[in-house]
């Protein structure tokens, strides 16, 4: 029977136990880096639903910067504006147990956050989304037909959504899906937002769930902005 050195070499196991540790260490630092990545600058978003269409595609990739009011760190320049895309966190937090909590996050961080083992239990409230921020606080606020109209804070005029946008965007006002499904109303009662709250819309207007249904949203329930989106590659851009 053939013999290895290393069946008799001290040393040879301990450079291939030292090598081998090596590259432990070096995987579980990349993971950790990468975790801190999707943490602190940027993560990943699956658009999973078509109610940003006609800009987002269902299955469409974007990247998105963590946004904090409290804590901007060095990402003032991506403060929200209207027209901007936001990632809602969602609007009802689960009772989840701690060992669940922890097997999750653990599934998070091998998957830097594209799996999850926690599931909504409500999926208007529950599920995180991308969502058009198109009311700022202190707007007064209506729509007719699917168009928003927008009276700015201190302004004595109504104008259209896209008047007043940061930049421009379109809307689907026609069924993209069948038409036994429930639509959300395109009609809504002039309403004044009041501080801390935002009014976001799908760009999908006729089945998407969005403020017309939950209401307003607050500053802390907004989690990132997309700034990126790089899948299908035929429509990667700035956003």
């Amino acid at each position: 029977m053939a013999s290895h050195p290393y069946d008799y070499s001290f040393a040879l196991k301990k450079e291939i136990q030292r090598k081998t540790l090596l590259v432990v260490l070096a995987f579980f630092l990349l993971c950790i880096v990468i975790q801190l990545i999707t943490v602190f600058i940027l993560f990943p978003v699956r658009v999973q639903t078509s109610a940003m269409t006609p800009e987002y595609s269902e299955n469409s990739l974007v990247f998105v910067v963590p946004y904090s009011p409290a804590h901007p760190l060095f990402f003032q320049r991506y403060h929200i504006q209207r027209g901007s895309v936001v990632y809602l966190k969602p609007l009802e937090d689960s009772d989840v147990s701690f060992v669940k909590k922890a097997a999750n996050f653990l599934v998070e961080f091998f998957t830097f956050r594209q799996a999850s083992i926690i599931k909504p239990e409500n999926e208007i409230s529950g599920v995180p989304s991308l969502r058009r921020v198109v009311g700022l606080p202190g707007d007064t606020l209506y729509m007719k037909d699917y168009v928003l109209y927008v009276k700015p804070a201190g302004e004595s005029h109504f104008l259209t959504e896209f008047e007043v946008a940061d930049r421009m965007y379109e809307i689907a006002t026609e069924s993209t899906v069948h038409d036994y499904q429930i639509g959300v109303t395109g009609n809504v009662e002039e309403f004044t937002l009041a501080e801390d709250e935002y009014y976001l819309l799908a760009d999908e207007r006729v089945h998407s769930l969005d403020s017309r249904l939950y209401g307003p949203v607050r500053a802390d329930r907004i989690s990132g902005k997309a700034i990126l989106r790089y899948f299908p590659f035929d429509a990667f851009s700035a956003l």
